[in-house]
C-alpha cells in the first residue's frame, strides 16, 4: 500500500515536471538510494513503520519545494501532500490493528 502511495506521488510530480524519473525521485525526495521506489514497487515490501518514515519525509521536501514553486504549482504540490498525509493516518490505523 505504501509503495502504490509512493508511486502515485511520484507520477503525479512527474507529471507536474518536478521530477524525471523514479532515480531522481529517490535520491532527491526521499532520500533513498537511487533504486529505492523501483525496488519497493516490485517487492511490494515496505513494512509501516519504515514507509511511514519514508512518506513523511517526502511530505517534508513536499512542503519546502512548494515555497520555491511559483503559486500556481502550489495548490498542485499541496493536494499531493495531502493525499500523503490521509495515507499516512491510514496505514498508521492498519498498522495498530496489528
Amino acid at each position: 500500500m505504501i509503495a502504490i502511495n509512493l508511486d502515485e506521488s511520484y507520477r503525479k510530480l512527474r507529471e507536474l515536471g518536478l521530477v524525471c524519473s523514479r532515480r531522481e525521485f529517490s535520491r532527491n525526495l526521499l532520500d533513498k538510494e537511487v533504486g529505492y521506489l523501483s525496488a519497493a514497487i516490485f517487492r511490494d515490501s515496505l513494512g509501516t513503520r519504515g514507509g511511514l518514515r519514508v512518506m513523511k519525509r517526502l511530505k517534508e521536501r513536499l512542503d519546502e519545494v512548494a515555497m520555491r514553486m511559483p503559486q500556481s504549482l502550489r495548490g498542485e504540490i499541496a493536494e499531493v501532500a495531502g493525499r500523503l498525509d490521509e495515507s499516512m493516518r491510514v496505514a498508521q490505523i492498519l498498522a495498530q490493528g496489528r
